[in-house]
């Protein structure tokens, strides 16, 4: 059964590297409490809307539900976060080893497929995933209602 799910893609600037995307999503629906680790976390050189047709996404470990409505100074020296894009997303499957997911933006829409790469450990942070875009018809999401900035 697909869940409709928050998702947010934010540019992470380290203090002592170089900039990436993570990209995040809920593992249901509801928003996570701000301390709980439950948010799927993948590292991207690009948004997944501009990441092309192939790519590969580093699993990074679970973030913080706080993420999905926060941008700044992490702290730590961890350096910075900016928000790119943010949505509602179909999660369609999601196991250890694979995730299918489908994005929405405006009259766009995107299913994302990703498969760990043979010989990674899927169940562990840093495992690689490659990823297969492609357009879809677009259908209407649920709204995503209250920014929650601020909680």
């Amino acid at each position: 059964m697909a869940l409709f799910v928050r998702t947010v893609a934010l540019r992470h600037t380290p203090d002592n590297g170089r900039a990436h995307i993570d990209w995040m999503w809920a593992p249901s629906p509801g928003l996570p409490g701000p301390d709980e680790r439950v948010l799927t976390t993948l590292r991207l050189e690009k948004t997944p809307l501009d990441s092309g047709e192939r790519f590969v996404a580093e699993r990074i470990h679970d973030h913080r539900g706080r993420y999905l409505w926060f941008e700044g100074e992490i702290g730590r020296g961890l350096g910075s976060v900016e928000r790119v894009w943010e949505g509602v997303a179909r999660l369609l499957d999601q196991r250890a080893d694979r995730f299918d997911i489908e994005l929405f933006e405006g009259d766009n829409a995107l299913r994302i497929e990703g498969r760990a790469r043979v010989g990674h450990d899927a169940s562990s942070e840093s495992a690689m995933y490659d990823c297969v875009s492609r357009r879809i018809a677009p259908s209407t999401p649920p709204a995503l209602g209250p920014r929650l900035r601020g909680m």
